[in-house]
């Protein structure tokens, strides 16, 4: 991703549909802890980006919030318009991360909690392959959380118009 030999195609991207597709791998990790996955995305709500990248997007932070939440728990997805941006809003109840460690996460192997991380697997990379995707996607990701309250992961994309829809993709 960093070499920039990947590349992302830039396509309408119904966010519904590839959040769907996405969960379909991490609903059985959450059967087993008991986690709610509840999805508030309208169908038929676009964005332009690349359709595996915002899949991968989804997958990463919705396996981090059931793997981080507690047992019994809920996990929320929703969306927002913020100036021509869908914001995709993925809401946990786990522990909750420090102001101090927000501005970090997203940093290659950086980790709040290193000995739960350890034993919870994983390589430190999800968060920071998060950011290199939504970045090439012209989007941003950012995190709000106050610790015992859980955690808000947070994806703007582009969002789809009449003006902003590729040739190829455009609604007549």
């Amino acid at each position: 991703l960093e070499s920039k030999q990947i590349q992302l195609s830039e396509k309408l991207v119904d966010l519904a549909e590839a959040s769907a597709r996405a969960l379909e791998a991490v609903r059985p990790k959450a059967r087993v802890r008991n986690t709610s996955i509840e999805v508030k995305i309208p169908a038929g709500q676009l964005v332009l980006g690349d359709q595996r990248a915002i899949e991968q997007v989804v997958l990463n932070l919705v396996d981090n919030a059931v793997k981080y939440s507690p047992p019994n728990s809920k996990v929320e997805l929703t969306t927002a318009r913020h100036h021509g941006q869908i914001e995709l809003r993925i809401k946990d109840d786990g522990p909750g991360i420090e102001a101090r460690h927000l501005s970090r996460i997203f940093e290659r192997f950086y980790r709040v909690d290193k000995g739960r991380s350890r034993e919870m697997g994983g390589t430190g990379l999800g968060l920071s392959i998060v950011k290199h995707l939504v970045t090439t996607m012209k989007g941003d990701v950012r995190c709000e959380s106050t610790p015992g309250q859980g955690s808000t992961f947070c994806v703007e994309l582009p969002e789809v118009t009449a003006d902003s829809q590729p040739a190829e993709g455009r609604v007549s």
